[in-house]
Formats: C-alpha cells, structure tokens, sequence
C-alpha cells in the first residue's frame, strides 16, 4: 500500500514541473510558463463569484497566477494575455482513475 502512495505522491510532483513555451512581445522571445496548481485554480473560480468586488479580485488574483508562473519580474501589461492563453494551454496532466477493489 506504501509503494502506491509514494508513486502516486511522485506522480503528484512531477506534474506540477509541466511548462509549456509562450511567446512574450515585449522581450521578442519564448519563455517558460508553468501550468496552473490546483489552488490556483480554486482561487480564480472563487474570486469570480462574488459580483463586483469579485472582479476586482480576480483581476488581481489573475495578476498573482501570471507573476507566479514566470520567472520574469519585469512584465508588460499586453504580456499579461499571452501567458494567460499559454496557462489555458499548458500539458494537462494525467488523468487519475480510481477503481474499487471487488
């Protein structure tokens, strides 16, 4: 039972190392984005409910996933599109099915 934890915890940490190539017009160059987390993700769902001081939110939660995922500090505001396309685009990981035992 340890032995499937322990691959499964693996296979946990080696999704989170999925980038995918976006291409950024204010350094003319293609730069490594990595894909959303799962907080992540909950963070922009739930910022987007909560009307408009949810819009504010997610604008800036928005920021803070763009910031996160580059290793670039020095961005653009028309950067900001092209690496949200590429987190949409990024490796999606692998599908994990659990089946009852009989």
């Amino acid at each position: 039972m340890s032995k499937n934890v322990s691959s499964f915890v693996s296979k946990l940490e080696k999704i989170s190392d999925d980038k995918s190539q976006v291409y950024l017009p204010s350094l003319k160059k293609d730069i490594d984005v990595t894909s959303l987390t799962i907080k992540q993700q909950k963070d922009l769902i739930s910022s987007s409910l909560d009307g408009l001081k949810g819009a504010i939110n997610f604008s800036r939660t928005l920021n803070k996933v763009v910031l996160d995922s580059t290793t670039i500090n020095d961005l653009k505001i028309y950067d900001r599109l092209p690496i949200v396309i590429g987190l949409d685009t990024a490796p999606v990981p692998m599908l994990i099915v659990l089946t009852p035992k009989p």
